[in-house]
């Protein structure tokens, strides 16, 4: 379970790190 977690947490902050920089920009 705790894998799944993280797997998930890496791929959704990324995303929004992306997607708050798009909004900076």
């Amino acid at each position: 379970m705790a894998e799944l977690l993280i797997e998930l947490f890496s791929e959704e902050i990324p995303a929004r790190m992306q997607a708050r920089a798009a909004e900076d920009l």
